[in-house]
């Protein structure tokens, strides 16, 4: 029973190891989001910058494990109730990994996730992705990936 106990404990640590050796870094973040990202402008824990003349925000948080990319589409006073009802049905729908959120009087397409569960293919989909949902606000209302079917 110990011998298994030591085996198992062995396992979760070389696992936990493995998961550290993945995580995206802060200095990796900023150099990836520079690799693909026009006119960065970086503050503490933030970036701004454009990526396919779309604004984005990259804020990310070490201790708190998390990140965000997000981009301000609209006004909220600009939205009516019927494209308001379409932008969730989108969440639901079409946008898949991004999200269209609502914050400081803004609509915004916004991609969240845990920053030590992050890889570098997930990090330049986001970032693609928000900017997808951004452009096709008001119209397709996509991030460029599959599209679940409507029940109706």
């Amino acid at each position: 029973m110990r011998s298994t106990l030591f085996v198992f404990s062995l396992l979760i640590g070389a696992f936990s190891l493995s998961l550290d050796a993945n995580a995206v870094t802060k200095e990796a973040l900023l150099q990836h989001v520079a690799h693909v990202g026009e006119d960065l402008r970086i503050n503490g824990n933030s970036v701004n910058f454009t990526y396919r003349g779309v604004p984005e925000i990259l804020v990310f948080d070490e201790n708190a494990d998390r990140m965000r990319i997000v981009s301000p589409i609209i006004e909220v006073q600009k939205v009516d109730d019927a494209l308001l009802l379409q932008t969730l049905e989108a969440n639901f729908h079409s946008v898949l990994d991004v999200r269209y959120a609502a914050s400081n009087d803004m609509i915004w397409s916004a991609f969240i996730h845990p920053l030590s569960d992050l890889s570098v293919e997930l990090l330049y989909s986001a970032i693609s992705q928000v900017a997808i949902a951004h452009a096709s606000f008001g119209q397709e209302f996509t991030s460029g990936a599959a599209i679940f079917p409507a029940t109706k």
